[in-house]
């Protein structure tokens, strides 16, 4: 018997569709829950209840203190993505800021230690001081929905931002502004009638510094 239940990769559970999650749901063939304590199936650690503004009080996240991974159970999998859609969308629709991406998307302390960026020189840019690329972090994460990607990263100072979209096939790229103004919350929504997901379309997020910076390039189906 099948309880419906999914395990999820750190930051893994903001990827899926609402729509997927759905079809998992559906597909299970039991309700009851056996057993006491929840074991990550990656490395057999206890998991426990994950709590914060972005699940809601009836839905039940297991999280691995571990290697962050997520479990959840089907019909909380389908509960968590229907509110975090709806508060996707309600930022969206009335465009308006997000106060704490935490509210709504699951992001696992391990973030922090996320690798450094990449940074490069620009012909324009005449730095005072050099800076190193352990200075700043930043982790580009992609989160699709049905009809538009979201991504986001969060740097350490604030920046003047864009991202700039590379298709690997034809060396096309495309730009489009995140922060006009000085920002460490950097997060951009692209509707697939903009730029639809492709295996050949990777993005990057490129920083306005005393020396210009970027991260690394994302498939946007990765």
């Amino acid at each position: 018997m099948f309880c419906g239940g999914t395990f999820f990769e750190m930051n893994g559970i903001n990827r899926i569709l609402l729509s997927e999650a759905r079809e998992l749901a559906s597909q299970k063939t039991t309700d009851s829950i056996a057993g006491g304590e929840k074991m990550c199936p990656k490395d057999r650690n206890v998991m426990a209840p994950l709590m914060g503004d972005s699940v809601p009080d009836h839905v039940t996240l297991l999280k691995c203190s571990i290697c962050a991974g997520i479990f959840a159970y089907g019909d909380d999998l389908v509960a968590f993505k229907e509110s975090q859609s709806a508060k996707l969308n309600y930022y969206m629709s009335w465009r308006k800021p997000m106060p704490n991406i935490a509210k709504v998307l699951v992001f696992s302390f391990a973030l922090v230690f996320s690798t450094a960026v990449m940074y490069k020189y620009s012909p324009y840019s005449q730095p005072t001081a050099p800076l190193r690329a352990d200075q700043d972090t930043c982790k580009l994460d992609i989160i699709p929905s049905e009809t538009s990607t979201l991504m986001y990263c969060k740097t350490d100072h604030p920046y003047i931002s864009d991202a700039v979209f590379i298709n690997s096939q034809t060396g096309e790229e495309i730009t489009r502004t995140i922060n006009t103004t000085p920002n460490d919350v950097h997060m951009l929504s692209i509707p697939y009638t903009d730029i639809a997901p492709s295996s050949d379309i990777c993005v990057k997020f490129v920083f306005n510094a005393t020396l210009p910076f970027e991260t690394a390039c994302i498939n946007l189906l990765e």
